[in-house]
């Protein structure tokens, strides 16, 4: 059985839904009892959101419940979009921040409260692929040499594809990113994101090897979940 992957975005062009209640006024929290800081909510993965107060099957609905904006992007998405609450963005104030990675190896940092069209417009954003960081483009699915596979499972690029993790107590987003050397093989690295400003901490990316492999990790994505 072909299996692939449900994308929320074409090739070369993603947009992330910002799915909230229409009824919503625009705000920033000043507690962090709604961020969402890794994939599935929490560490156990449960995918429950306990602090939840405002949804009920009531206002639930076609008219009260949507899709309020879109906002463009480069590259496929998979990891899970996460939001942190009352982020102070130097030079722009206090926002709500939908943070979004995606398979080019891109993350976006977008006001989750502007649904105008300015707010296509990324507080700030990081490509990894850029000469002043890692400097690789990302892995391809099918491309020879660096690809990884000829077969249907994947069929795109690889980029980040698992969701980054935040610390709120320092401020830092974790994220892997996935890279193409050239030479057949892939690179993995480790980046640490100051969350205000999208900048590389501790002297990152850093690059990621293990025993075996010629040092490097094996460029099976589904291996890689940092969220």
């Amino acid at each position: 059985m072909q299996r692939r992957l449900i994308r929320l975005s074409l090739v070369f062009s993603a947009f992330i839904l910002l799915t909230m209640l229409a009824v919503t006024t625009t705000h920033v929290e000043s507690s962090s009892a709604q961020d969402v800081l890794m994939g599935r909510v929490d560490a156990g993965r449960t995918g429950a959101f306990i602090n939840e107060t405002t949804l009920t099957p009531s206002n639930v609905n076609p008219a009260q419940f949507g899709k309020l904006a879109t906002r463009p992007g480069v590259g496929d998405i998979y990891a899970q979009p996460l939001y942190v609450t009352g982020v102070s963005i130097p030079g722009q104030g206090l926002h709500n921040v939908v943070y979004v990675a995606t398979a080019h190896n891109i993350v976006y940092a977008f006001d989750a409260d502007d649904t105008s069209a300015a707010g296509n417009t990324p507080l700030w954003s990081n490509d990894f692929s850029a000469a002043n960081d890692v400097g690789l483009p990302p892995m391809t699915g099918t491309t020879s040499p660096g690809g990884i596979c000829t077969c249907d499972i994947w069929d795109g690029e690889s980029g980040v594809m698992s969701t980054p993790v935040i610390d709120p107590a320092s401020q830092t987003m974790y994220v892997v990113s996935h890279h193409s050397t050239g030479s057949g093989t892939a690179a993995h690295y480790l980046h640490a994101l100051d969350i205000t400003t999208g900048a590389e901490k501790f002297n990152g990316p850093t690059l990621i090897t293990t025993p075996g492999t010629a040092g490097l990790l094996p460029t099976v994505p589904a291996m890689l979940r940092s969220g």
